[in-house]
């Protein structure tokens, strides 16, 4: 069954790599999202297996972001979600727990990284 997983971020180039992943990962289907606005719309319509969200756009942050997402309504309500951005601004467990990301993914993302962040959470 295949995996769906919502990547979050503003940036062209950041969105022009995961298109390059994603025929790269078998049983994996990616939907792209370029604004806050776009993600809820899409969180409100469609069950993800994963989340990944920039931490900074120019709407707000990826927490403001998450929490918006899981008052939607149930279907992505427990939806594992990853931040992306700089490994120096998540590297204590607890700022992760407290904001309800499972983990974070280092920007530019990397290709192995991203492939064991998919095993291990969708």
């Amino acid at each position: 069954m295949s995996k769906k997983i919502l990547v979050v971020d503003d940036s062209a180039v950041e969105t022009m790599y995961f298109k390059g992943f994603a025929g790269k990962i078998d049983d994996v289907t990616f939907e792209y999202a370029g604004s806050h606005e776009a993600a809820i719309r899409l969180c409100g319509q469609e069950k993800f297996d994963l989340i990944l969200i920039d931490e900074c756009m120019p709407e707000g942050d990826a927490f403001g972001l998450l929490a918006a997402i899981r008052e939607i309504d149930d279907l992505n309500k427990s939806t594992p979600a990853l931040v992306m951005g700089s490994a120096a601004d998540f590297s204590e467990d607890e700022y992760l727990e407290k904001t309800g990301f499972v983990n974070y993914l280092e920007k530019p993302v990397d290709f192995y990284m991203l492939k064991a962040a998919i095993s291990m959470y969708a």
